[in-house]
């Protein structure tokens, strides 16, 4: 499973742009915490839809900073409407993970070397604070990487049905992108 996957996406569906931002407020719930939606759940996504873009997730019952979103525009085409975006993690998650890991490889480097080479010099002499001198520095990035792996694995299965979610409520098509930077696409 590849920890940090961010999936270009692209739907045209038949509908003006104001039908589809239309159907997408009546079904997707506010992410505002003051709002009923948020205290009495119905819509199984939840998420912000402006007249020309979209953020989008799946409601969960539990806290997940890992989960993924939608990100994508809503732009009109001639017979339709084209949405385009990328589907991953919220881009917070993943500059609070660098940091996290960039911090526990730095204090790796700063804490490990120093007591790896005390207990090189003296491995007689070993005190509690080479230990865990070698201990912690090891531990911090394999629970940040852990940490991260175990939250996308919850939400393994999020990416597919935030694209039928789209697919089902706009009568959308996925469309083959050409390349990866293009922004026109190929549908039939």
């Amino acid at each position: 499973m590849v920890l940090i996957r961010r999936q270009r996406v692209q739907f045209f569906t038949y509908h003006p742009p104001a039908e589809c931002v239309s159907r997408l407020r009546t079904v997707v719930g506010s992410e505002n915490m003051f709002s009923l939606s948020a205290w009495f759940p119905t819509q199984p996504v939840v998420g912000r839809v402006t007249d020309s873009s979209l953020r989008l997730r799946k409601r969960i019952g539990y806290r997940n900073d890992f989960q993924s979103y939608i990100y994508a525009t809503i732009r009109p085409e001639a017979k339709g409407t084209v949405i385009s975006g990328n589907i991953g993690m919220h881009r917070f998650a993943i500059v609070f993970m660098c940091v996290w890991l960039g911090f526990s490889v730095l204090m790796c480097g700063t804490l490990l070397i120093p007591s790896v080479r005390s207990l090189i010099a003296h491995p007689d002499k070993i005190q509690e604070e080479t230990w865990m001198g070698i201990v912690v520095p090891l531990v911090l990035p394999l629970f940040g990487v852990g940490l991260v792996w175990f939250c996308r694995f919850l939400a393994r299965n999020e990416d597919r049905f935030l694209a039928e979610f789209l697919i089902q409520t706009l009568d959308a098509k996925k469309c083959a992108l050409i390349n990866e930077y293009s922004t026109r696409s190929q549908w039939s």
